[in-house]
C-alpha cells in the first residue's frame, strides 16, 4: 500500500482504470500533492492510483480517440449544411450548454470527469502510432475548419458522437474538440515533467 495523510490505500487489480478515477481519488490526491509538492499527475501516481503505464498509454491514445469521431460527425454536417443552405458569415449563436460545456474542458481541469466507454484507449495501440496518428488528425481538423467558412456555425447541428441525445452547433463542436486537445496537451506535459516519468 502506499501512504498519504495518515492512512494506506491499497489498489487492487479490480480498481477502475486511469479516466474513472473518482472525487474521493481527486481529494486525497490534492491532499498528497499539497504536502509533497509536485504535478498533480506525480501525486495520483504517488497515492497509487494509477501506474505509469496507465499514465503513457492513457494520455497517448486519449488525444487520438475522441479526435475521429467528431471530426466525422463535423464533415458530414459541414456538407449537409452547404446542400440546405444554412450559410452565413455571423455573427453566430450557440447554445448555453455548448459553451458552458466547452469551458469546461480548458486547462487546467476544472473537475474530474469519468471516461465514457465508447470513449476508453484501445490497449493495443502503439505508442508510436500516437504522435503521427495525432498530427494527421490536427490536419484534417485543421481542413475541416476551411471547409466550414460561410457555414453558419451556429444554425449547423450535429449530434455527439458519444451521447447523440446531446445536439452541438457546428461552432460548438469544433470549439469543443480544440478544447478537449488543449486540455490533453496540458496533462500530459504534467505527466511528462515529473521526474519518475518513464
Amino acid at each position: 500500500g502506499t501512504r498519504y495523510g495518515g492512512t494506506t490505500h491499497h489498489r487492487s487489480d479490480t480498481d477502475e482504470p486511469l479516466g474513472k478515477i473518482d472525487e474521493d481519488d481527486v481529494s486525497k490526491a490534492l491532499v498528497y500533492q499539497r504536502d509533497n509538492g509536485g504535478y498533480f499527475g506525480e501525486a495520483l501516481l504517488g497515492c497509487g492510483f494509477v501506474s505509469a503505464e496507465e499514465f503513457e498509454w492513457g494520455l497517448a491514445s486519449h488525444l487520438c480517440i475522441l479526435n475521429v469521431p467528431y471530426v466525422e460527425g463535423m464533415r458530414a454536417c459541414i456538407a449537409k449544411s452547404r446542400r440546405q443552405g444554412r450559410l452565413s458569415y455571423g455573427p453566430y449563436r450557440h447554445p448555453w450548454f455548448g459553451r458552458w460545456f466547452t469551458d469546461t474542458m480548458e486547462p487546467p481541469p476544472k473537475r474530474c470527469m469519468p471516461t465514457a466507454k465508447g470513449m476508453v484507449p484501445d490497449p493495443d495501440l502503439d505508442g508510436s502510432e500516437v504522435g503521427p496518428k495525432f498530427a494527421r488528425i490536427q490536419d484534417d481538423l485543421s481542413q475541416l475548419m476551411d471547409d466550414a467558412w460561410g457555414v453558419d456555425l451556429g444554425k449547423a447541428r450535429f449530434s455527439s458522437p458519444f451521447l447523440r441525445v446531446v445536439r452541438l452547433s457546428l461552432g460548438t463542436g469544433l470549439s469543443l474538440l480544440l478544447a478537449h486537445n488543449r486540455r490533453h496537451v496540458w496533462l500530459a506535459r504534467e505527466v511528462m515533467d515529473w521526474d519518475g516519468f518513464p
